[in-house]
């Protein structure tokens, strides 16, 4: 317990070091360096500034073909290995998301390059501060938040707790008719949407609470999951493990390139969702929350985070300190 409260501590001091500056600087992996470091700069012309997100992201035409793409940098092999076969899950699910590939690595850096379709539509975010003046802007708000709704439980048991966007729907461009896609999943199950490994990890799906809960919760995610209820969770995960079957091979393994680790941390959390709507139709959802760590309550405190916010989180994240102090950190 120790050595976690102080690695937790550690981070957290990071992260406040980190704070004032822009979050442009932490990121600022040069894409165009690396484009020519991995022998692609003859593939490739980059057209217009960068797209913004958790890593360096341009859009960029093929020289070959002509077609317009998004070429972003990520951090590790890693992230970019868990990005695609989420990618990939998503879209056998039935979900929106652009095509994604790995297309090549800047040479001694180790830093993947991804290729993504170019998806045009507004952003949720954009539509959400017309809506309050724009009927069309309001009912594409509410269709996209139903197509995103259908697949909730996806981004649970991913913990793609940045699948919205950090300002409230940067990450989801929505088209006009209505459906959502979701263009930046780089922070799923054991990888944080920087790069970084997640301090610690669970089979404990907490995400089936934080992200429809706006107040305490996940805001950003909770504004647009607010009305998912446990009986649209059930259908949702009957058709989960129908889908998945046709996902597996020969030994029950996911056939979708997600590392090794996160096989097996997907799966625990799939057996924790379906002993969850086991019980959800007899004990309340609140009662599914453990007590507050004490001591993690205490390591809060010491950070700075007053002692009732603290329980809160504690309890939300299902006493998981990273995905506490996320919550304790998000934008109001």
């Amino acid at each position: 317990m120790l050595a976690k409260l102080a690695a937790l501590k550690k981070r957290f001091e990071r992260k406040k070091d980190a704070a004032p500056a822009s979050p442009q600087a932490k990121k600022k992996l040069d894409l165009q360096a690396a484009v020519a470091a991995a022998g692609l700069a003859d593939a490739y012309e980059f057209v217009g500034d960068g797209l913004g997100g958790s890593a360096d992201a341009r859009r960029a035409v093929k020289k070959a073909t002509g077609e317009t793409v998004v070429l972003k940098l990520r951090y590790s092999v890693r992230q970019c290995q868990n990005e695609v076969a989420a990618t990939k899950l998503y879209a056998a699910m039935g979900a929106k998301v652009p095509t994604t590939k790995v297309v090549g690595t800047a040479a001694g850096k180790l830093l993947p390059i991804l290729e993504q379709e170019l998806v045009g539509g507004e952003t949720l975010l954009a539509l959400t501060e017309q809506k309050e003046t724009d009927p069309a802007a309001a009912e594409r708000v509410e269709a996209a938040r139903g197509n995103l709704c259908s697949h909730f439980l996806l981004d649970c048991l991913l913990a793609n707790w940045d699948v919205v966007g950090g300002r409230g729907g940067d990450n989801i461009l929505v088209q006009a008719d209505g459906s959502a896609y979701r263009v930046d999943n780089a922070g799923v199950l054991s990888i944080r949407a920087q790069g970084g490994p997640r301090l610690e990890w669970c089979g404990v799906v907490s995400e089936l609470h934080v992200m429809r809960d706006a107040a305490d919760g996940n805001k950003q995610c909770g504004n647009v999951f607010f009305d998912v209820t446990d009986d649209q969770i059930r259908d949702q995960f009957a058709s989960l493990h129908s889908h998945l079957a046709s996902c597996r091979g020969s030994e029950g393994r996911l056939l979708l390139g997600f590392t090794e680790a996160d096989h097996e941390i997907f799966d625990e959390r799939l057996r924790y969702v379906e002993q969850y709507l086991v019980h959800t139709e007899a004990v309340p959802a609140a009662a599914l929350c453990p007590l507050p760590d004490e001591g993690l309550v205490e390591a809060l405190r010491e950070m700075g985070f007053a002692e009732e916010a603290a329980r809160q989180a504690l309890q939300n994240s299902h006493n998981n300190s990273d995905l506490a102090i996320t919550l304790l950190t998000q934008e109001s």
